[in-house]
């Protein structure tokens, strides 16, 4: 999680490997009210990949990456307010602008998890080290000292994984034959 250990495992993997094109994906927290959870934005430097995505419903964005998770509804409506974009993420930026360094074609591929109203059901930022990394006991007390947390916590996860499945399936339709497993 995060731009710097985005930075790392990116050079990392790119001095070993030349690829074709990297894909960065996941969860995004929707910043433009027109998008709401569930829908896949992307942004991509590839056109046949571009017109694939399109044909499955995903949306053409722009996405703004911090290193900071925009836990609540104000927070991410004065984000739309000051950057314009669609979405918000931790990665992509750094990701892309290296790729871009190295002259390969990439794209972000993302899943609005939460919409620009919706807060998120714990301050995920309280719990997170300083490698941007979850402090899982601290979380997990935190959840254990206010059992309504556990509820919606829980509800978050069960969607989470219900997002992904759908984020995978627009994947495995949009990529060419052959390029996945």
């Amino acid at each position: 999680m995060g731009q710097a250990n985005a930075d790392t495992a990116i050079r990392a993997t790119l001095t070993n490997v030349q690829p074709s094109l990297v894909l960065t994906c996941g969860f995004a927290g929707g910043l433009n009210p027109k998008y709401r959870v569930g829908e896949i934005l992307f942004d991509a430097d590839d056109s046949i990949l571009s017109q694939r995505l399109l044909l499955n419903s995903a949306h053409r964005a722009t996405f703004h990456c911090t290193d900071t998770i925009a836990t609540t509804s104000e927070a991410k409506h004065a984000l739309h307010l000051q950057t314009g974009a669609d979405a918000v993420e931790m990665e992509s930026g750094i990701i892309r602008r290296l790729c871009a360094e190295k002259r390969i074609p990439s794209a972000t591929i993302r899943i609005i998890s939460d919409g620009v109203n919706d807060s998120l059901p714990i301050d995920f930022a309280k719990f997170l080290t300083a490698e941007k990394k979850v402090h899982v006991p601290s979380l997990a007390l935190h959840v254990l000292m206010r059992p309504a947390r556990l509820i919606a916590l829980l509800k978050f996860h069960h969607s989470l994984r219900r997002l992904a499945a759908k984020l995978a399936h627009a994947l495995i339709t949009a990529l060419p034959a052959g390029s996945h497993p």
